[in-house]
């Protein structure tokens, strides 16, 4: 039939469809004229163009054969819009199977997905929902997610930078603890010698250094005892050799 665009009434949709009707000979005798509710579909097709504004949308059969993929989704993966056959497995392997399993009993499945096709890589979070036809049974299942690639990168790249920076900092703790161990012993040619991180090799120099100069100083005081010692010993001998 041929319908009239919708129109809204208050909170609701309605399209009006109009056709003719004819005799058995072909002759018009008027016209039948239905009003259907559009409000539903209206208020479906309002969150699909929402969702598709900002999310990434991917739909797939029930035996998870992907049937079509919204702009944003294109956008990340050019090749997904003409790439018949291509499967929820080729996208993210393994992580597939159950996935489908829990759509296959209407549940749904959230969690961030790593997928990879045509050389690319992206990180998604989002969910994995059942689609469902006219009578209620699960006959697909729909993606929808954002693209989190670059917050996940960041993410990585700072905790592999506070790793570093708290193993760079055990390894000069550990050196330092160490060469002090060895100095409260009383060994004054301990030194920091191991390599450490380019922000704390001030730190180890200026301790070899001040262990140092401590050792050269502590050397003097004993060079300078032993010469009081000696003349000391002189002065003794003198004094013994002037009492005879």
């Amino acid at each position: 039939f041929p319908q009239c665009p919708a129109i809204k009434i208050g909170d609701f949709g309605i399209s009006l469809d109009i056709a003719p009707v004819t005799r058995d000979d072909g002759e018009r005798i008027g016209y039948l004229v239905q009003w259907r509710d559009r409000t539903e579909s209206l208020a479906n097709r309002a969150i699909i163009d929402a969702i598709d504004a900002g999310q990434l949308r991917a739909e797939f059969h029930a035996d998870g054969i992907l049937s079509r993929v919204n702009d944003i989704f294109a956008e990340r993966f050019p090749q997904l819009r003409d790439a018949p056959g291509v499967s929820l497995a080729d996208l993210i392997g393994a992580q597939s199977k159950p996935i489908i399993d829990n759509v296959s009993l209407g549940q749904s499945d959230f969690g961030k997905y790593t997928l990879r096709f045509d050389g690319r890589e992206r990180i998604l979070n989002g969910n994995f929902s059942p689609l469902r036809d006219m009578s209620g049974n699960p006959s697909g299942f729909v993606f929808i997610g954002a693209d989190v690639t670059s917050t996940e990168k960041a993410i990585a790249q700072v905790k592999a930078e506070t790793e570093a920076a708290k193993k760079a900092q055990d390894d000069v703790v550990g050196a330092l603890t160490s060469a002090l161990s060895r100095l409260a012993d009383g060994d004054l040619s301990a030194r920091m010698t191991e390599a450490v991180d380019a922000d704390y090799e001030k730190l180890r120099d200026r301790f070899n250094s001040s262990v140092s100069g401590l050792d050269t100083a502590i050397g003097g005081v004993l060079e300078n005892a032993g010469s009081i010692l000696g003349e000391a010993s002189n002065i003794s001998d003198a004094a013994g050799d002037l009492s005879k």
